[in-house]
């Protein structure tokens, strides 16, 4: 102070302009990266991390700021999507400031073993990348608890997992344009070879011990995978049948365990699948499909195989049923997890280039255009292909798949799609009807006070086997209703099969609430949505 004192300030009243020497200002470099406390003081900063001197010394927390956060002190006209994407991102970050632009704090404890760009890679994974594997939304966030958090516990215990934890967040970033948390497309690929090496070498090790770890790495590798599917370099015509062969090692690691060991690992909540009757689902094959195996003469090289081919038109056929009752969660989980029911004959017969067995496919990967994940993407890139293969002789078997071809994956596109499987042009999602409904294993409803609220049928996700029953050894997951209406209602969701029932009112007249079901937006919260 004494220094600005001799010199004088404007405005001061130490002499007039003529009575003042001239001193001519030290040379110097302004820190324009310095942390914010310093900033704030309006004192330079030596930049030193994880801590600048002058915040050591006074014991202060040292933040610095990240280069969103430099570019907006700048005059901009807009804000970017991705610095929105950011900032909605780092609003659920604890102790983060959020008045201008993105702070990511330096981590105050980085294990020996991780470094500091990793530990920001599993930041991003538990804030949006666990979304897009995640099951359940809404007030009930088992299946988000168990991605987010016990997950990421085993994975410190089995490097297999954390590679492939890395890897797919990795590639999360580089799909949605963010590059504030500074990792080169270089480094992804080392996290990428790193995940199958490792992951390889578990599965020769066999230690029971990595079990449920190597199942829920095996899931996580569905989603890894399809990255060949939007590669340029890497993209093989009908990738399709190896990505086959990828979901199928879900189900043969889980063979290896047991139900009660995923049970007791916590994380068995992520296997849970829809509930199908393959009985009623073969209602709904296109009557197309039903003609193409009812027709196999004896002679035929597909004779002996068709009832494989009848039992996967029963799948397919679960997806057409789930279909004409409006997009909804559930739907997209029917057609997500539509592999992992694939028995190795169907997979077998596919990688023969069977031309049935393709035409099912192709069919497939039309409903495969209204996923909304963002992993998903691309997986409908065979379909022409497929088209190529199969050739003009199956030509009365495809209309479908041929005028999906020209349809864009994507929610605005659902609807277009939806009428092109179902034959009708004017199909609109059903309405539905509220009603009182009870949880599963009795205890429904309840006589207590309060008057009931209505609710849903509840329609859990279960352990099940490949018939879509429930195992012996099942666990229901009953808080989370899958059938809950997509949209501006979906609080007052509605059960597709069987029709619900109207709840009757006070007087014994029912009342009826039409919901509409609707597409989900692309900004939706909610999950199995993260565009």
């Amino acid at each position: 102070m004494a220094i600005y004192e001799a010199v004088g300030t404007p405005g001061s009243s130490t002499g007039s302009h003529g009575d003042k020497p001239y001193h001519s200002k030290r040379p110097h470099h302004k820190s324009r990266k310095g942390c914010r406390t310093c900033k704030a003081r309006k004192v330079k900063c030596d930049e030193a991390r994880p801590s600048c001197t002058a915040c050591a010394l006074r014991r202060e927390t040292c933040v610095y700021p990240t280069t969103t956060q430099l570019a907006s002190n700048k005059r901009t006209t807009s804000s970017s999507p991705i610095t929105k994407v950011l900032k909605s991102i780092e609003t659920s970050s604890p102790g983060s400031d959020t008045s201008s632009g993105v702070v990511i704090r330096e981590p105050l404890f980085i294990p020996p073993d991780r470094t500091e760009q990793e530990l920001k890679l599993l930041w991003f994974y538990g804030q949006s990348t666990f979304k897009s594997f995640a099951a359940d939304s809404g007030p009930v966030d088992t299946v988000n608890h168990v991605l987010k958090v016990k997950l990421v516990e085993h994975a410190f215990s089995n490097p297999f997992l954390m590679n492939t934890l890395l890897s797919l967040t990795s590639l999360h970033l580089q799909h949605v344009g963010i590059d504030n948390l500074n990792v080169p497309p270089a480094k992804a690929l080392v996290y990428r070879a790193r995940a199958f090496e490792t992951y390889r070498k578990a599965i020769e090790e066999a230690n029971p011990s990595t079990f449920p770890a190597l199942a829920a790495c095996a899931l996580l590798l569905c989603g890894l995978t399809s990255q060949v599917f939007r590669d340029t370099e890497d993209y093989k015509p009908l990738y399709i049948l190896d990505w086959m062969n990828v979901w199928q090692g879900i189900g043969l690691i889980v063979q290896m365990t047991s139900a009660e060991m995923v049970h007791n690992s916590g994380i068995q909540t992520i296997f849970y699948r829809p509930l199908i009757d393959l009985n009623a689902a073969a209602a709904h094959i296109p009557n197309c499909l039903v003609f193409m195996v009812a027709s196999v003469k004896e002679g035929d090289p597909d004779h002996r195989d068709n009832l494989v081919y009848y039992n996967i038109l029963r799948y397919l056929g679960s997806l057409y049923q789930e279909l004409k009752n409006g997009f909804s969660d559930v739907l997209f989980m029917r057609i997500l997890t539509f592999f992992s029911y694939m028995p190795k004959s169907f997979i077998l017969l596919a990688r023969k280039r069977r031309p049935r067995a393709l035409v099912i496919i192709a069919y497939y990967l039309v409903f495969s255009k209204m996923v909304p994940v963002w992993w998903f993407r691309g997986v409908d890139r065979d379909l022409p292909h497929i088209l190529e293969i199969l050739g003009p002789e199956w030509d009365p078997l495809l209309r479908v798949p041929k005028q999906a071809v020209g349809i864009e994956g994507g929610p605005s596109t659902w609807m277009e799609t939806a009428q092109l499987l179902l034959g009708d042009k004017n199909w609109r999602p059903p309405r539905r009807l509220k009603h009182e409904g009870k949880r599963p294993g009795g205890g429904g409803g309840g006589g207590g006070g309060g008057g009931g609220r209505p609710h849903a049928p509840s329609f859990p996700l279960a352990w099940v086997d490949n018939t879509g029953k429930p195992m012996p050894s099942h666990l229901f997951l009953d808080e989370y209703d899958p059938r809950a209406v997509v949209g501006a209602n979906a609080g007052a969701g509605a059960g597709p099969t069987p029709s619900p029932t109207p709840t009757p009112s006070p007087s014994g007249e029912s009342q009826e609430e039409e919901v509409v079901v609707v597409s989900r937006p692309v900004d939706s919260p909610s999950v199995l949505c993260l565009m």
